[in-house]
């Protein structure tokens, strides 16, 4: 038996073979035919024009609608102070296209991803398309709320309290080394109620702060140039930080607001032989002095928020107080508006954020909206009869249940 392969057995199968390999080539040329068919198709659809304009779109920074209306009503090339946020730490490559754009003087936060700087119409047109640009606000101007009165808010109870003692090492609850990040016009460290350096740890003042007076009911604050507050070397870009004057014995000027508040937090009340002794008492006071009888620009604002940050271990701040606020709009609702970026920064490094819930009753869009987000808590006045129930003037919003989180001061 011949065990040698057939000659015309080996011819044939080669011919097998060699004809499956053209047909798979023929396969595999037309399904790469098909996907590049597609990709085409693909791509058409995806970069058609309406595609385009939509990603643009939905890529573009978000601006405030009352920096565009402001700014739209003044002769061209008219600047105003604004805050541009971004999604990462300003950097170089940033500098530089804000140099692009013009802008060649601005404050730069440490901890917050934040640039402070004067820009035109035409300015926020090429700075909403750049990369990494989240949103360019209006420096509005926060009004502050002083309390209608000093309703019964239940801290004697709580110190009295034996089973809170309990759970507090046998020390009744008085705040005793926190520190508390106080965001207002100011504090008068040389009364005896919050003396500097024992009771008002740290008074600072911020240039941010001055000069700023509002615009009709657009409630823009003017006044403060940056480029002019900026000295850069022989006219060259400068992106400095936020200056800080520290230790200072006064820095509620006029106004008074903050120095009542940090009184009603953490005073000591020895001028009342400890009668109108704060709520906590053993806590200290970290004042940032960030307006004054005109309100509390956003500019100084945000200059606070990024001082506190700076120094939370240092002073052991684990909470923030806020005594002021807007009106509800939308646009302050929105995520992207750099208070609600600066209170969620907060929040995240365990900081708890309070705000006033406001002073202007019972209407649905009385509520200040900073006090809304889902991150702060939103303290209303409270009745003296019947805790937990909002005070007649205060504000309160709706579906949350007829009230703030918290009925208080």
């Amino acid at each position: 038996m011949n065990s040698q392969p057939s000659q015309h057995g080996s011819e044939f199968n080669l011919q097998i073979e060699n004809k499956s390999k053209e047909s798979a080539m023929k396969r595999v040329t037309r399904f790469v035919g098909v996907l590049n068919t597609l990709a085409i198709l693909l791509t058409t659809i995806y970069f058609s024009p309406a595609r385009v304009a939509t990603v643009s779109a939905a890529s573009a920074a978000k601006v405030d609608p009352m920096l565009t209306t402001f700014l739209s009503t003044q002769a061209a090339g008219v600047t105003t102070p604004v805050v541009i946020s971004y999604n990462h730490q300003p950097n170089a490559l940033d500098f530089t296209r804000l140099q692009s754009a013009g802008i060649t003087k601005a404050y730069v936060c440490r901890q917050l991803p934040m640039v402070i700087a004067d820009v035109n119409l035409a300015q926020i047109s090429l700075l909403r398309g750049q990369s990494g640009v989240k949103s360019i606000w209006a420096n509005r101007l926060m009004k502050t709320f002083t309390n209608a009165a000093r309703p019964f808010i239940g801290v004697n109870a709580l110190q009295a309290d034996s089973e809170t003692t309990s759970r507090n090492s046998g020390l009744p609850v008085s705040g005793k080394g926190v520190g508390i990040g106080y965001v207002d016009t100011g504090v008068d460290a040389t009364s005896k109620d919050l003396p500097l350096g024992t009771k008002v740890v740290q008074n600072v003042i911020q240039p941010l702060a001055q000069g700023t007076v509002g615009l009709g009911e657009l409630g823009i604050g003017v006044g403060v140039d940056i480029s002019d507050q900026i000295a850069g070397p022989d006219g060259r870009p400068a992106y400095v930080q936020i200056p800080y004057f520290e230790n200072q014995q006064m820095s509620d000027v006029e106004s008074g607001h903050g120095t009542f508040g940090s009184g009603v937090a953490a005073g000591l009340g020895v001028n009342s032989g400890g009668f109108y002794g704060g709520v906590a008492r053993g806590a200290n006071l970290v004042v940032v002095n960030s307006g004054t009888d005109s309100g509390l620009p956003l500019i100084a604002i945000i200059g606070a928020y990024d001082y506190l940050l700076v120094h939370q271990f240092d002073y052991n701040i684990r909470v923030i107080n806020n005594s002021w606020g807007g009106s509800l709009a939308d646009s302050e609702l929105l995520p992207d508006n750099p208070i609600n970026l600066a209170t969620r920064a907060a929040h995240d490094r365990n900081i708890t954020v309070v705000f006033a819930a406001g002073n202007a009753g019972t209407a649905a869009d009385a509520i200040n909206p900073y006090s809304t987000m889902a991150w702060t808590i939103s303290v209303a006045a409270g009745e003296k009869q019947g805790f937990g129930t909002p005070a007649s003037f205060s504000s309160r919003g709706v579906n949350n249940g007829g009230s703030a989180d918290v009925a208080g001061m």
